[in-house]
């Protein structure tokens, strides 16, 4: 039985790796231009979360009635996220800085938690706030740098045998690299995007 559980638990932790990998990649080089729709996706997935939490609260006796009142709350969460862009923007592109400081390796301690928190918090605000100011610029940077990440981090655990992907240093400039090819074909697809922004902005 226990040895079920463990195999089971390795395949989940595969799939998620491998999805990571894949959504990663996907974030790396199409980040703008699928910005709306992961807005739209992670407005839907909190919608449907709080409406789940709250409605299971509410209602103990009935399995479906939570599930679909997640589903309504999740759909108009979407609709609003989608709608509301550079609210979206903000809160998509803040919670990505947030990730990017939360992978640091802090010592551990009281005051490193409190000040690692410190740092989630400020690169949050402030990642987005820049990516509302900057809107293409900064959230081809952003979705490039993180998308690489992810993808390499999944990667390197998905294969533990391949040294250089084991290696900190090596795996940095593989990171750079990936993430820099990225961002130059996120720019190059998204030129025209940038040309109608800078006409608009001079009329």
């Amino acid at each position: 039985m226990l040895d079920s559980i463990t195999k089971l638990l390795a395949q989940l932790s595969a799939v998620f790796l491998v999805l990571s990998l894949i959504t990663g990649i996907i974030q790396c080089f199409f980040g703008y231009r699928l910005l709306k729709f992961w807005i739209t996706l992670f407005g839907f997935l909190l919608g449907f979360l709080l409406g789940y939490g709250i409605s299971g609260q509410l209602v103990s006796d009935s399995a479906a009635v939570p599930v679909l009142a997640g589903i309504a709350a999740g759909l108009l969460a979407g609709f609003l996220a989608f709608k509301i862009y550079l609210l979206g923007v903000f809160v998509f592109c803040g919670l990505l800085g947030f990730y990017l400081v939360s992978v640091i390796p802090f010592p551990s301690g009281d005051g490193w938690t409190v000040l690692a928190f410190i740092l989630e918090i400020a690169a949050f605000v402030a990642v987005g706030i820049l990516s509302v100011k900057f809107a293409r610029p900064f959230i081809i940077v952003i979705t490039a740098g993180s998308g690489a990440f992810s993808a390499v981090r999944a990667l390197a655990s998905l294969t533990p045998s391949v040294t250089l992907l084991q290696v900190q240093s090596s795996r940095l400039i593989i990171l750079l690299v990936l993430a820099a090819c990225g961002i130059m074909l996120q720019f190059l697809m998204t030129a025209e995007d940038g040309r109608s922004r800078a006409a608009g902005r001079r009329r």
